[in-house]
């Protein structure tokens, strides 16, 4: 109640420590937890995706260095680190709080690739060089000497190529960004990259014609991929294609893709529609279900699952168990009163599994 009030004084009126809290945005997310969540457009694989379509090189996703300026408590990076076990992230926030709970979650998770580090935007002086600098719902959010350390420290510490991104909807980024001696635009929620053919649905890419002569060669091999059943990463089959039908097909898979309706990858998520034996949730949503009922999918987007029986089994989904032991632990589960009896455990166990795996928080098998 005396923060409530304290809100409706002036400025000159507030107690000391009020203004010593308005004067810091540190002090401000320390006392009021921000949770964060992850940004698909942020992910390194889709800047590199968008680098392809631009004929731009990237660096090779499975071994690159991300920066993230302005990371929270790092629920935009920890799913990267536990997805790109041999990349590299470093994260920085000046919320002491906010780092503490993510490395609190990234020691929990054995995570030896990724550092989050409490210190401002300004002071940080970390050696590059990285190969993505991400900084989403930032720039808009501080004051203009802290965006020019921004940019600054973009031109500074990406890689020859580079790619930066400043990707929200809040974000009101300068039109043109010089980065590593790269022209860059930022879109209302797309990514930094060589200006051409933004769209108004989010992402920024070229039509067809004014794709770079590589990102037309990318997109036409992804359209002539075959494949002989859908999978979580291929759900389109094409069995025959003929020559005149690729040019067509090829833009309507642009288009598609600048609309959010299908999805094109550098380095494709490693999940799986098809429910093995013993099934795997990843790590990060396993370690996400047991404290709260919203977890980060292997696509890099946010889930809810309401019911706690349904968090349980991403619990035990850890590749030990097969149907019958997952099937005993449900019903030992249930029978404690967490969840309402149900008339077949084994055909509800069977539909869970398919919806998880929908989501993308099954494990493909490795090989």
């Amino acid at each position: 109640m005396a923060a409530a009030a304290a809100t409706g004084q002036a400025a000159s009126e507030l107690p000391g420590l009020w203004k010593r809290r308005l004067r810091s945005p540190c002090c401000v997310y320390d006392s009021v937890a921000y949770p964060g969540r992850p940004f698909a457009q942020t992910h390194p694989d889709r800047l590199a995706t968008m680098g392809a379509l631009f004929g731009v090189e990237a660096a090779p996703i499975s071994s690159a260095r991300v920066l993230e300026l302005g990371c929270g408590d790092g629920e935009n990076l920890l799913p990267m680190a536990v997805a790109l076990p041999d990349a590299t992230f470093v994260g920085v926030d000046s919320a002491e709080g906010a780092i503490a709970r993510g490395m609190q979650i990234a020691d929990d998770l054995a995570l030896r690739n990724i550092t989050l580090s409490a210190e401002t935007i300004e002071s940080f002086d970390r050696s590059g060089p990285f190969d993505f600098v991400i900084a989403h719902g930032v720039y808009s959010w501080v004051a203009p000497q802290v965006r020019d350390s921004l940019l600054a420290l973009c031109a500074r510490s990406c890689r020859q190529p580079g790619s930066a991104t400043s990707a929200t909807t809040r974000d009101r980024a300068p039109p043109c960004v010089r980065a590593s001696g790269r022209c860059c635009a930022s879109t209302p929620r797309g990514s930094m990259i060589p200006s051409s053919g933004c769209t108004r649905r989010g992402r920024c890419c070229p039509s067809w014609r004014r794709a770079s002569p590589k990102g037309r060669s990318w997109v036409r091999r992804c359209a002539l991929r075959r494949s002989s059943s859908p999978s979580a990463t291929m759900p389109l089959c094409f069995t025959t294609i003929s020559p005149r039908s690729t040019t067509p097909l090829c833009g309507t898979l642009l288009r598609a893709y600048a609309a959010n309706l299908v999805e094109l990858h550098v380095h494709p998520p490693a999940l799986t529609a098809t429910l093995a034996e013993r099934p795997v949730a990843s790590a990060l949503a396993r370690a996400q279900a047991r404290r709260r009922s919203h977890m980060t999918t292997l696509r890099h987007r946010s889930v809810r699952i309401e019911d706690e029986l349904g968090r349980h089994l991403v619990t035990l989904l850890d590749g030990t168990r097969n149907r019958e032991a997952l099937l005993q632990e449900v019903e030992d589960f249930r029978r404690q009163g967490a969840s309402p009896p149900g008339k077949d455990l084994a055909e509800g166990l069977e539909r869970s599994l398919e919806g998880l795996a929908q989501m993308g928080l099954l494990v493909a098998e490795a090989g």
